[in-house]
């Protein structure tokens, strides 16, 4: 099957690119050098906050507080990073998606400080999720697959429905996940939402390795594999209105 390099709607939600690294330095360290070369290579920081849960103890009807640190943002015009915990990096597109040089291209920039930096023994795992959202629309008639099925006696027809299907696919694991007409609050309009979506996850274990150009590698062939997934799905007709470029 040809592959399409653009589609006029795409329809990402989310584009996240996480890795899983040995760390050589504590957390607070790996977050200060990470500020200090991303924002001189142009990237914005938006600060985490701390809160405050209560929890309330039988014993004595006494408060214990416990603190919660939601981690910083680093963006620019095209992706946002995060380290939302140690021994991880997670990319993000920033509004909308780049396209596939433009959002490797800055990955690869931030890869390169984060070597130079010499904070990471190894990279450990490799995981692409790719979200494509469907607001007040179904699935019906845009997969090759009909969601939809009988049941003996019972004439009413399905309102909202879920799937998953894991496959292994060139040392990776690939996992989909199908939403069809699920109502969603959205918490901004106020309003509840009926969504349909294409969830990919494409994971790549790795043996541990610090080759930062095997791990672009790794990052680009399991983006391919995740559009292989992505348009084997979809059906001919609903390809075809998507104005694919090839």
């Amino acid at each position: 099957m040809q592959i399409p390099k653009k589609i006029y709607r795409d329809n990402l939600k989310q584009s996240f690119v996480d890795l899983r690294f040995d760390p050589n330095l504590p957390i607070e360290l790996i977050s200060g050098l990470v500020f200090g070369e991303l924002t001189k290579s142009g990237f914005k920081y938006v600060p985490g906050n701390s809160g405050v849960i209560n929890l309330n103890t039988t014993q004595n009807n006494s408060n214990i507080q416990v603190g919660q640190l939601v981690p910083g943002l680093f963006f620019n015009d095209k992706i946002s990073v995060r380290i939302p915990e140690h021994g991880r990096l997670m990319f993000n597109l920033q509004s909308s998606y780049p396209g596939w040089d433009a959002y490797i291209e800055n990955i690869i920039k931030v890869l390169t400080i984060v070597k130079n930096l010499n904070i990471v023994n190894a990279y450990k795992n490799i995981g692409l999720r790719y979200i494509s959202e469907y607001v007040n629309e179904s699935l019906e008639g845009k997969l090759k697959s009909n969601l939809s099925w009988n049941i003996t006696n019972k004439n009413n027809s399905i309102q909202s429905s879920a799937y998953k299907a894991d496959y292994d696919d060139q040392d990776r694991k690939v996992i989909i996940n199908l939403a069809n007409n699920l109502r969603r609050k959205n918490n901004v309009k106020g309003i509840i939402e009926v969504i349909s979506a294409i969830d990919i996850d494409v994971i790549r274990p790795l043996a541990n390795t610090n080759d930062i150009d095997f791990v672009i590698s790794e990052i680009n062939k399991s983006h391919e594999i995740g559009k292989q997934y992505f348009f084997g799905l979809l059906s001919e007709n609903f390809l075809t209105s998507l104005k694919p470029e090839y």
